[in-house]
């Protein structure tokens, strides 16, 4: 049983949409209300640790993953999801040269 393979459908775009949304509202890139940017500033550390996790555990899934296709959506989206968690681990690297 432990080799037993499960074919599924899966779509990217869950994953993209929440680190875009993720980034650019931590970022401030998009229009939020004061309470949300007070929020994003006072909580800055906590998201990007977050992202930080979120984004290693869906690598470790992804790592799991072959492709059926001859598209090399895998590859990109696995790229997407590495960039985001070196965006996050590069704010928390500012954050602590901030502290010191």
């Amino acid at each position: 049983m432990a080799d037993e393979k499960i074919a599924v459908e899966f779509d990217p775009g869950f994953m993209r949409v929440s680190m875009e949304m993720w980034r650019n509202a931590t970022d401030m890139k998009i229009p939020l209300l004061d309470e949300f940017k007070i929020h994003f500033m006072q909580n800055r550390r906590s998201l990007l640790d977050g992202f930080v996790k979120t984004g290693k555990a869906w690598l470790m899934v992804l790592r799991t993953m072959t492709s059926t296709s001859q598209s090399d959506e895998l590859d990109r989206l696995r790229t997407d999801v590495q960039a985001f968690v070196d965006w996050a681990e590069r704010g928390l690297s500012d954050l602590a040269a901030l502290r010191e």
